[in-house]
């Protein structure tokens, strides 16, 4: 099973025209850089690069942060709604 990448985990609603996601796409890595840097807490930091940019397990997360998979997984899905809620707020959404 293919591993969702950080950008299909946030299901940002699709945009009303082509160029309007072109221009958005060209900017999402370096704004998602930002998100993640200023706006999450160090523990969210921690899971989302650990899990999305490392590929790592959630449970070998867990083992590593010394947290339980259920705290991984919470982590995770709060990070990831705290980021989308940024990304439509800039996006004027």
């Amino acid at each position: 099973m293919k591993r969702c990448t950080i950008y299909d985990s946030l299901k940002i609603t699709p945009f009303e025209d082509h160029d309007e996601e072109k221009n958005w796409q060209g900017k999402a890595a370096e704004l998602l850089k930002v998100l993640i840097s200023s706006r999450l807490t160090r523990r969210q930091k921690q899971v989302i690069v650990l899990y999305y940019y490392k590929g790592m397990k959630q449970r070998d997360i867990a083992k590593k942060l010394n947290i339980s998979e259920s705290a991984v997984s919470h982590t995770k899905t709060t990070a990831l709604k705290r980021i989308k809620f940024y990304m439509e707020f800039l996006r004027g959404k």
